[in-house]
């Protein structure tokens, strides 16, 4: 038998690694959040069934799911500041009423998710563990698998990236035997995959997961759709660590195409992709060009300064 590959960092300088590393999740860690396009009338029509919930004294629990949907509403428009609002205000009305835990635990797994986005580590940790202490408690494997992945992102965001293979490893396995499983679940775990296992120096395996991932994405989403582009960017920066920088240059400039033409210019997911190709650009020697992408993060970074963390984590775990 031939001894697997292991793929040797050494030509990428430890500095220029460490400053790419925060961005890892980028594939994993967003590929729910954007609508491929905006939702404008959806928004307009759950800010009406909100005012009329009020109005009409509908219970708490049908409030906060208004609430909650309204959240990814504004979510799906990339307005994630309207969101995290409307996600607290859902998580309160849900509050200490037992038919909602399921809601519950969801919606504290979205917001843990939209803090991730930001870059708020220790408030998104905060979320997810407590919406998984909730999920295992259900006992939906499938639910419980989702949010497991969205762990593994967070692990990759903190550079634990045995732990994030485990995880991710874990949900992919449930994705494939469960039937409440999407493709929107396999691919997540995929791209955490091959960020996970690259950085740990088993890129053969990292790009194999991020072939598959690209191979999945283009059998149940659209070619240029928001699932195409993380696909694109997790094979880039495998090709790259793989010495294969014509290749991952290509990826990762189609991947930037795809999330230009559907996000606006200040969009978080935009900003961290730009980051992401400015980091590859430095580990090339195309200083110039990674100058010019900086400008333009320069202008379009809009990350939150207020970066707290919800009430509602820190609660006790029964509910």
């Amino acid at each position: 038998m031939l001894p697997v590959q292991r793929w040797s960092l050494s030509h990428i300088s430890r500095s220029r690694l460490h400053a790419f590393l925060p961005l890892l999740c980028l594939g994993a860690c967003h590929m729910l959040l954007p609508a491929q396009e905006p939702a404008p009338d959806r928004v307009t029509e759950l800010q009406r069934l909100v005012e009329s919930s009020q109005t009409l004294n509908l219970s708490r629990s049908k409030q906060g799911y208004l609430y909650a949907r309204l959240a990814a509403a504004w979510r799906e428009r990339g307005d994630y500041f309207n969101a995290e609002a409307a996600y607290e205000k859902a998580l309160s009305l849900f509050e200490g009423d037992a038919t909602s835990t399921s809601n519950y635990a969801t919606t504290l797994d979205n917001l843990g998710t939209l803090d991730l986005t930001f870059g708020r580590v220790t408030a998104a940790q905060a979320s997810l563990k407590r919406a998984l202490a909730m999920k295992l408690q259900l006992g939906d494997p499938a639910d419980v698998a989702r949010t497991e992945q969205h762990i593994a992102k967070l692990e990759l965001a903190e550079h634990h990236f045995k732990e994030a293979e485990k995880n991710a490893s874990h949900a992919l396995r449930a994705a494939l035997a469960e039937p409440g499983s999407n493709a929107t679940d396999r691919l997540s775990a995929l791209v955490t995959l091959a960020f996970a296992r690259c950085s740990r120096g088993h890129c053969d395996e990292g790009m194999r997961d991020a072939q598959q991932a690209m191979e999945l994405a283009r059998a149940n989403f659209p070619a240029d759709s928001i699932p195409i582009a993380h696909a694109y960017m997790a094979l880039g920066f495998t090709q790259w660590i793989s010495r294969a920088p014509q290749d991952a240059d290509r990826s990762m400039q189609k991947g930037l195409g795809i999330f230009r033409a559907l996000m606006p210019p200040k969009d978080p997911i935009l900003v961290l992709a730009l980051r992401e190709y400015r980091e590859f650009l430095n580990g090339t020697n195309r200083s110039y060009e990674a100058a010019q992408i900086g400008l333009q993060i320069d202008q379009q970074s809009t990350f939150c300064a207020n970066c707290s963390i919800s009430v509602h984590s820190l609660k006790s775990t029964t509910h």
